[in-house]
């Protein structure tokens, strides 16, 4: 069997730690637990400081990214955006809404400059039909269609 484990004591009145056979006692004076608990206080402001930082740091070199040129009055790119589907979408080109629930078999026609486009097809909550999400690019005086079908 192990041997039993007595405390020792120091000058100041603080125990020690003490090896039994099995088990390591650890033990600490209140002044002990102080210290512990600055020193993990510190630990995770520094760590939320990181990270706070790295998000900062990782908003800067993404960025936002602009990808339109400005296309000169009258020769602007041209989306025609049909809706062949029994839905009515909530249609947004490059996040500007152009149609509040679509009708059947209605056309909506939107200028815009040259670049990426996003074109969104939101839906209500329970649909028959599938939204559609599309980016598409485009030339100063181009003509694009569109056609949502639901499907």
């Amino acid at each position: 069997m192990g041997t039993a484990a007595s405390p020792t004591f120091n000058r100041m009145g603080q125990r020690h730690i003490v090896q039994a056979a099995h088990a390591t006692i650890y033990s600490f004076s209140p002044s002990d637990f102080r210290r512990l608990i600055c020193a993990l206080q510190k630990r995770f402001n520094m760590k939320l400081r990181s990270l706070f930082g790295l998000m900062a740091t990782l908003l800067l070199i993404t960025g936002c990214k602009d990808n339109t040129v400005a296309c000169d009055e009258g020769n602007k790119a041209v989306i025609t955006i049909f809706n062949n589907s029994l839905c009515t979408p909530d249609v947004s080109v490059d996040g500007d809404n152009v149609a509040s629930d679509m009708g059947i078999l209605s056309t909506e026609t939107v200028e815009v400059d040259a670049g990426d486009i996003d074109v969104d097809f939101d839906l209500a909550f329970i649909s028959l039909c599938t939204a559609l999400d599309t980016t598409v690019t485009v030339a100063c005086g181009d003509s694009i269609y569109i056609e949502f079908d639901g499907v």
